[in-house]
């Protein structure tokens, strides 16, 4: 299971993806990243995979680490 996070996404609440041992893959189409919830994408699967647009990786490195 993937998903596509819009870009009307502004927050990611804690736990929201807790043990989605299924999901596989995020995808966020904005280039400012959501606030993130404690341990949004805890436990997921070992092949969990982010997508992020061109250019944002430290932005939304640093938004995961708030986590």
């Amino acid at each position: 299971i993937s998903v596509v996070i819009p870009q009307s996404v502004k927050k990611i609440g804690g736990g929201a993806f807790h043990s989605c041992n299924n999901l596989v893959s995020a995808e966020f189409t904005s280039t400012t990243p959501p606030k993130f919830g404690s341990a949004a994408f805890y436990a997921n699967a070992s092949r969990f995979s982010i997508y992020i647009p061109t250019g944002t990786k430290k932005i939304y490195k640093k938004a995961l680490k708030k986590d």
